[in-house]
């Protein structure tokens, strides 16, 4: 069975607040009094065994037109697939695609855990 856990974003204290932490926000498992992000984990693990969740970046080597490059991915939601996908933008960084974890993907082994899109925007362009 999958692990069903979450974590928040305090726009307040400006970290992240994962379920079950004690810690200064005011909140523990959700948090019901304050205007944060709820995000939730997707039962997989990056290549170093991180547990990956909505909002986080994900970086993956990719072969593009003979050049090797890292490619930068966001976890979403994505109620069309009514899962877990990964969001990226074009070369061109005009056109956003969709691609489903554990179909176009397959292994998330490739895939690492750089950051989030609360801390780390700047690895997400064009948001």
């Amino acid at each position: 069975m999958r692990e069903i856990k979450f974590r928040a974003w305090d726009k307040d204290l400006e970290i992240m607040v994962y379920q079950g932490d004690d810690n200064d926000s005011g909140f523990f498992i959700f948090p019901w009094t304050h205007n944060a992000p709820v995000m939730q984990y997707t039962g997989l693990k990056d290549k170093n065994g991180k547990e990956i969740y909505e909002g986080d970046i994900l970086s993956k080597h990719d072969l593009r037109d003979t050049k090797l490059g890292e490619i930068n991915y966001e976890v979403i939601y994505y109620t069309d697939y009514a899962g877990f996908a990964l969001a990226g933008l074009s070369d061109d960084g005009t056109e956003r695609y969709i691609s489903r974890i554990g179909v176009e993907f397959g292994n998330t082994k490739d895939l690492e855990i750089i950051g989030n899109i609360y801390q780390n925007k700047d690895l997400i362009t064009n948001r």
